[in-house]
């Protein structure tokens, strides 16, 4: 009777664990995805791969996501659901260094700071200067130009910034379309414990309305410790489909 009782909460111990994994994955995709610009209306569509690091195996499923970009502000919808949870947005300000993850089937959201490199949104997000060119930008956020190098039939000038965040060293590269007169990354590359691959698929300028970078009235703070908390305690992930697949 006592091993039966030990098994079973092994398989809970495990259960929860998983499930904590899969609302950090929902979590840190949106924040691998931000290498934007911060000057110009646009959107586009992307895609992220994950794999281990140093191998090209692909863990998890290929998830794909839309970016909408304006002024100083930026929103990341994946087309990932996670549980009761349901699908999640965020939101990152390039003024005030903030990030916020929306939870429109709870009406609440998660605060924090963009900078943070002990949280999930350990990547301060590279292109959000509001002057000056290209360069200047991306130097003073610590990164440095690699080489230029064409990108199918585009060219692209390739930076690259290491730092040292909660997920140990971290390298991240970046392929930065030349001809743009903001920063567009038609490809990112993340490098930790895992190697995250983003391709930005398409994308075209336009305006955009205002309502899609506000956080909707109504909508009630929590902590991230509470959000993961839910994530734990919550019936068992499911993906599902989204509005941008095919």
């Amino acid at each position: 009777m006592r091993r039966a009782v030990v098994t079973s909460r092994s398989t809970r111990n495990k259960t929860s664990r998983g499930r904590a994994l899969n609302a950090i994955r929902a979590i840190a995709l949106s924040s691998a995805l931000v290498a934007v610009s911060a000057r110009a209306d646009w959107t586009g569509f992307v895609q992220v791969t994950t794999s281990p690091g140093g191998s090209r195996e692909t863990v998890g499923n290929n998830d794909r996501g839309q970016i909408f970009a304006k002024g100083a502000r930026l929103r990341i919808d994946m087309d990932v659901e996670v549980s009761v949870v349901g699908r999640a947005y965020v939101i990152y300000d390039f003024v005030k260094h903030k990030r916020y993850s929306v939870i429109p089937e709870l009406k609440k959201y998660v605060e924090s700071d963009a900078r943070d490199v002990s949280t999930d949104g350990q990547h301060e997000p590279p292109g959000g200067c509001l002057r000056g060119s290209n360069e200047e930008c991306l130097q003073g956020q610590k990164f440095r130009k690699l080489r230029d190098e064409m990108l199918g039939e585009r060219l692209c000038a390739v930076w690259t910034r290491e730092r040292w965040t909660h997920s140990g060293r971290t390298v991240q590269t970046i392929w930065v379309l030349e001809a743009a007169k903001d920063v567009i990354p038609l490809k990112q590359v993340i490098k930790d414990r895992l190697t995250r691959t983003i391709v930005l698929q398409s994308y075209k300028e336009g305006a955009l309305p205002e309502s899609l970078f506000s956080i909707p009235d109504g909508y009630s703070r929590m902590t991230r410790t509470e959000l993961l908390q839910l994530y734990g305690s919550s019936p068992p992930t499911r993906v599902k489909r989204g509005p941008h697949e095919e």
